[in-house]
């Protein structure tokens, strides 16, 4: 269980160095910027926007998907239903 924690520290610990790293201006580069992040422009705004209320339009009504993906699942569903029926004629 200890393993478990400790790998999840590790990996947020990875995570936070690999997206956030050093602040700009910590070495000197940008003096004046450490830390300061530039606010989002119209164009991610708009992006952004979009795919929250596709996210939220996908969680309140899933069903066009589920139904597109239909005709694929019974064809896995009808490929699994040979298999047991052929490994109880294989082994009597």
């Amino acid at each position: 269980a200890s393993g478990l924690i400790l790998a999840a520290v590790y990996s947020l610990i990875l995570v936070q160095k690999a997206f956030y790293g050093r602040p700009q201006g910590h070495d000197g580069d940008h003096a004046g910027t450490a830390g300061k992040l530039q606010d989002l422009n119209l164009r991610e705004l708009s992006m952004m926007a979009v795919l929250m209320l596709l996210t939220l339009a996908l969680g309140l009504y899933p069903q066009p998907v589920i139904d597109t993906a239909a005709g694929a699942l019974k064809h896995v569903e009808q490929l699994y239903a040979v298999v047991p029926a052929a490994l109880s004629q294989a082994n009597p």
